[in-house]
């Protein structure tokens, strides 16, 4: 069938494909209300879900109810962004105390500038100035003599350091950069870090062109950390202060830079002082050319020769962050023997974008990386949605998969009997996605913006109905936010195709019955799930002739991130034991920072 086919505009007449005033009213003003509030989602889907099931989604997705919902969701979409500018502008004073960075230039992996403009010529000749001798470096480019010096450390290289001690110069390389959360071409960081307020403001103020009396109020505000010292130290009122710190907010946030300047002042200190220790599997990104072009890009890590463990993530790509802490993964990896291989499907992360119709097609892509790496035979192991991917690879490879383990079991056969009570983000792929996929077209970006600029109200709802506290450990950690957050940025730095074709193929069927898969299933479900149901899971074990199907009592949907280091284990067919919930598992190691 004709992935439009159903209620597609061409099968409405367009008598019938005008919403009525008061739908459309009330549609439209949720908009701009998940703007403000992104906690309002299940509301926003609950709103589409009804609009199906009464059949006025036709008048959605007509040409002028696209339109018209298109206008507002990138109206909408520009409040979102300036409230999110706005945030970042406030903490800039927070952000500053933390990293006391003033200058900074990035570079791609060629070594090519990507921020000459952030720059002033006073700025740069100040912490540019090449060594000792004082002989300027070039702005076009990063020596290649340094980037070869680099790779025999592996670790931040300190380049030059003030006489006084006020300042030191630092290279990051590629193993470093991408645990600052910085944009995906960025590939080496050269900072200036210095630890005097009045230089920050000096440098801030020449930078950006601050008034004597901005630049005197902004070294008082880094000295004092504190706005009410701050303006009995410059003998200003409090009102005025607050006035002078959003007016050098705005400056700095409105120079039509943010995205940059967010990426710079992102904690480079603390990251400095962070476990920046040399580990061969620092580096996990690498990337193999398809036959008819385009690239997969594909994250991989433990030992080179080892076992491989092919894992499939569910679409937020934190079950397993070894993008962030590859080092917290290694010690398990090592241990087993095993090396862990991450696909990215086509048009996530790096992956070139290729339309398919169904997840059938990871299977071609495990097959070429299996010929170019030299892989027989691997276990599969995936996180809730991850499960379809995982599915269809173990159908097509049934002589060389030994073995699958399914967390947060989801059944993709039951798709249709879960959209009347799941969770709203599974309706959104189970219900949208199947029954109106041209509006799934301008969702999905609007809720990955949103995920983005404010991931925490999504996770505080997400505890505020779960039902154990193993859930709610994990959802309250601030660097699992910060990993939602950095992760979905990355896997949609190249547009939003591939996730809006992972959601369509979410809310397909599976296309083979599990009864003909003869591959070993091990299920592992807790029983506090609210996206996955233990029925789902008890159905597909008693279709799979080989599962072996786990309950897991007290712990919830986000079970992986704490218990990845047994279900690897069981993975790669090691002997585990699985531990009660009050354990933690090793979430401490491994979102840290």
């Amino acid at each position: 069938m004709n992935d439009n086919a159903v209620n597609s505009p061409e099968n409405a007449s367009e008598s019938s494909q005008r919403l009525s005033p008061a739908h459309f009213a009330q549609l439209s003003h949720l908009i701009y209300d998940l703007a403000l509030d992104n906690s309002r989602w299940a509301e926003m889907v609950g709103r589409i879900e009804a609009l199906i099931d009464a059949g006025d989604i036709a008048s959605v997705e007509s040409t002028q109810g696209l339109e018209d919902l298109r206008r507002h969701v990138e109206r909408a979409m520009e409040i979102s962004d300036r409230l999110s500018a706005g945030r970042d502008e406030g903490e800039l004073g927070r952000k500053l105390l933390v990293s006391l960075s003033v200058s900074f230039q990035l570079f791609d992996s060629d070594g090519q500038e990507l921020s000459p403009e952030l720059m002033s010529s006073q700025a740069t000749a100040e912490t540019f100035a090449g060594g000792h001798d004082g002989e300027r470096r070039p702005r076009d480019g990063l020596p290649q003599a340094l980037r070869r010096q680099y790779a025999t450390m592996q670790q931040p290289m300190r380049l030059t350091a003030d006489e006084e001690g006020a300042a030191e110069e630092i290279l990051l390389g590629p193993n470093l950069v991408q645990k600052l959360g910085l944009p995906a071409r960025v590939v080496w960081v050269r900072l200036r870090l210095t630890r005097d307020p009045q230089r920050i403001a000096a440098n801030l103020g020449a930078t950006y062109g601050l008034s004597p009396g901005r630049r005197k109020f902004l070294g008082a505000f880094l000295e004092h950390a504190d706005l009410r010292k701050t303006s009995t130290a410059v003998d200003l009122s409090y009102e005025s202060a607050r006035t002078y710190l959003k007016d050098i907010c705005q400056t700095i946030g409105l120079s039509g830079q943010t995205e940059l300047i967010r990426a710079a002042l992102h904690s480079p200190l603390s990251v400095l002082n962070a476990d920046f220790s040399r580990s061969d599997g620092a580096s996990v990104r690498h990337q193999i050319e398809r036959p008819e072009g385009g690239v997969i890009e594909y994250f991989a890590l433990g030992t080179p020769d080892g076992y491989p463990i092919i894992h499939y993530d569910a679409l937020s790509g934190v079950g397993l962050d070894v993008l962030r802490f590859p080092e917290a993964f290694e010690p398990i990896l090592n241990r087993l023997g095993a090396r862990l291989i991450v696909p990215c499907r086509p048009g996530t992360f790096r992956s070139t974008f290729i339309r398919r119709k169904s997840a059938a097609g990871d299977a071609q892509d495990v097959g070429l990386l299996s010929a170019a790496l030299g892989i027989d035979r691997f276990a599969l192991i995936s996180n809730s949605f991850g499960a379809i991917s995982a599915l269809h690879v173990a159908a097509a490879f049934q002589d060389r998969c030994d073995r699958v383990v399914l967390a947060s079991v989801h059944n993709p056969d039951r798709g249709a009997e879960r959209s009347a009570t799941g969770n709203y983000l599974h309706k959104i792929s189970a219900v949208i996605g199947r029954r109106s996929p041209l509006v799934l077209r301008w969702l999905i970006p609007f809720l990955c913006k949103s995920v983005i600029q404010d991931p925490g109200k999504f996770a505080q709802k997400a505890i505020d109905e779960a039902t154990c506290d193993h859930e709610k450990a994990i959802l309250s950690s601030p660097s699992l936010l910060r990993s939602v957050q950095l992760m979905l940025e990355e896997r949609t730095a190249s547009g939003f195709e591939g996730v809006i074709q992972e959601h369509r193929h979410i809310g397909r069927d599976l296309g083979f019955d599990l009864a003909d898969l003869d591959v070993p299933l091990h299920l592992f479900q807790g029983d506090c799930d609210r996206m996955n149901s233990v029925e789902g899971a008890v159905a597909l074990a008693e279709k799979a002739p080989r599962a072996t199907l786990h309950i897991l009592e007290g712990m919830g949907h986000s079970m992986i991130k704490a218990e990845w280091d047994w279900l690897l284990a069981a993975a790669a067919g090691a002997d585990y034991d699985i531990p009660a919930a009050d354990r933690r598992g090793p979430l401490a190691e491994a979102l840290v920072g």
